[in-house]
């Protein structure tokens, strides 16, 4: 017997419930949030705010990626693989993010991107050497702005394999530049 839970259908979810999962593109996880329909709306707002910010969208999905790859979470990568790659960065860089090393072939800001969520992934926090780093290069708002995306995507990571999310076979993904489609 497999360890899954169906995916809720739309007559089994709320009206608002179900026009935001039709809005969005067809991915398990927002599906499978419908069993606590509650969040489904809350959750892809604070989605699209994190897609709506400042810090570069490069930034942003190396950090995912990178911590996704230190959460062992198999979905964050599958689908920030397309993703990062729908917002410029090459293959060559994500199997550079993805590798078990210490992420120093990059520029120095991404190598540091890198260490921060290798930090926030294991430790639930960074180093004082690394906000230090961190806030020289980065403005206060870009730099709060990553925080919460490596945050919040631990906090996917946990969610998705917990709950044993599996992936799309059509990869929904594929041409979008943000998880909850382009904006």
């Amino acid at each position: 017997m497999a360890l899954t839970l169906p995916l809720p259908k739309d007559s089994d979810l709320p009206g608002d419930v179900v026009e935001r999962l039709r809005s969005l593109p067809a991915i398990n996880i927002y599906r499978m949030l419908g069993h606590a329909p509650q969040t489904v709306i809350a959750w892809t707002d604070l989605t699209k705010a994190l897609y709506q910010s400042k810090l570069s969208p490069r930034y942003r999905e190396i950090a995912i990626l990178r911590q996704a790859y230190r959460a062992n979470a198999p979905y964050e990568i599958h689908q920030h693989r397309f993703i990062a790659m729908n917002n410029g960065l090459t293959e060559e860089e994500i199997s550079l993010i993805l590798s078990d090393d210490k992420v120093q072939s990059l520029s120095p800001l991404e190598n540091l991107i890198c260490r921060a969520a290798d930090e926030m992934e294991s430790h639930a926090t960074i180093t004082d050497d690394t906000f230090r780093a961190l806030n020289e290069q980065l403005e206060h708002r870009e730099l709060i702005e990553l925080l919460l995306v490596i945050s919040v995507y631990c906090a996917v990571a946990r969610f998705l394999n917990s709950a044993r999310i599996q992936i799309e076979p059509d990869n929904p993904l594929a041409r979008e530049s943000s998880p909850t489609g382009r904006h």
